[in-house]
């Protein structure tokens, strides 16, 4: 989780979640490190293959992590929009 943070992290800095491509491209590169670390981890845990390590580690999760994605991907950008016109009324 730390290396993805740290990489989204970095990508938020340089305005990659301010439009909504970029902002899901971020939380997707985010996602793959985080399947990238979990997944050898499981499937050695588990002592299984890799269709096994599929149907336990990915398979479950993948139609929910993007559709979160892409929720998010959408509403940061519209509340960075929310807060600059907050701060634009100040």
């Amino acid at each position: 989780f730390v290396a993805a943070a740290t990489l989204t992290g970095f990508l938020a800095e340089r305005g990659a979640d301010r439009k909504v491509v970029s902002a899901v491209g971020a939380m997707f590169v985010g996602n793959v490190i985080i399947y990238l670390c979990g997944l050898p981890w499981l499937a050695t845990n588990l002592d299984v293959n890799f269709a096994k390590t599929m149907e336990y580690g990915l398979n479950p999760f993948i139609v929910g992590d993007i559709i979160k994605l892409c929720i998010a991907g959408a509403l940061l950008p519209t509340a960075w929009l929310a807060v600059k016109k907050i701060n634009e009324k100040r």
